[in-house]
């Protein structure tokens, strides 16, 4: 899955690694390593495989367990469930390279935040957030600092804890102003609920009918002119979870329904 957060983790392991040297019995690892960089994610994948079959407990392990995931994040998926598939296997990957332990501060860190990048898109917005406050202390790339630090602010909006957020997305503001997440923080500082952006039609009496056929089937609904076009919302809900849980109802009649903000 590739999103601005997650090309911009691959981008900085490659400057990371750009100049280091071969190691000893690491061969595979420092061409899986190339090949990712190459965006090779078959070989890359394979090379860091063939390192841990033989040397799992070895100086490198960290590296080759990060390389694991991000070639399988990396990759283009054939059809959604091989993408999810392919975020939870990156997933436990990362969480091995954890478990391995490393010195090197910066690779921990491209670790943590890469984790913090699968959790936030598997919904898992607990570990997102936790993984992302992590990893922003060890980042010291600023554009992808402020990507895991607004990303971890929109975790804990959706975790409910508000109060949490604002703070976090006011630090965004703060201390990387001028950024696109600072810009995207504006709009989601004292959030308090969610809605669902149901349609967008041209013709105002299409959508006046949807309002009325949503407010039939109990969801509460409003419209907002953008333009020359009508968006006609669902909600509020309180929580995420009501959220998505309306979507999912939607999801059949109104293919194209997001949860705002």
């Amino acid at each position: 899955m590739r999103n601005t957060l997650a090309i911009l983790i691959s981008v900085l392991f490659s400057s990371l690694l750009a100049g280091c040297e071969s190691q000893p019995k690491a061969t595979e690892l420092d061409r899986a390593r190339d090949a990712l960089v190459a965006r090779d994610y078959s070989r890359a994948e394979t090379g860091a495989q063939t390192y841990l079959a033989r040397d799992p407990d070895g100086p490198r392990a960290a590296e080759a367990y990060y390389i694991q995931g991000r070639a399988l994040e990396d990759a283009v998926a054939v059809n959604a469930q091989q993408a999810r598939e392919n975020l939870q296997a990156a997933r436990n990957a990362y969480i091995n390279a954890l478990k391995a332990v490393t010195i090197d501060r910066a690779l921990e860190g491209l670790i943590r935040a890469s984790l913090a990048d699968v959790a936030y898109w598997q919904d898992d917005f607990a570990t997102s957030a936790e993984q992302g406050q992590a990893a922003y202390a060890m980042l010291e790339e600023p554009n992808a600092k402020a990507w895991t630090l607004y990303r971890t602010g929109v975790s804990q909006q959706r975790l409910g804890r508000f109060e949490d957020a604002d703070k976090t997305l006011r630090m965004v503001q703060e201390y990387h102003l001028g950024s696109e997440p600072a810009q995207r923080a504006v709009a989601r500082i004292g959030v308090r609920g969610f809605n669902i952006q149901v349609a967008t039609f041209a013709n105002a009496a299409a959508a006046d009918t949807v309002v009325a056929n949503l407010q039939k089937q109990g969801y509460a609904s409003s419209k907002r002119l953008t333009g020359s076009k009508t968006v006609i919302f669902a909600g509020p809900y309180k929580s995420w979870d009501q959220a998505s849980n309306a979507r999912a109802r939607l999801l059949a009649t109104y293919p194209d329904a997001l949860i705002v903000p």
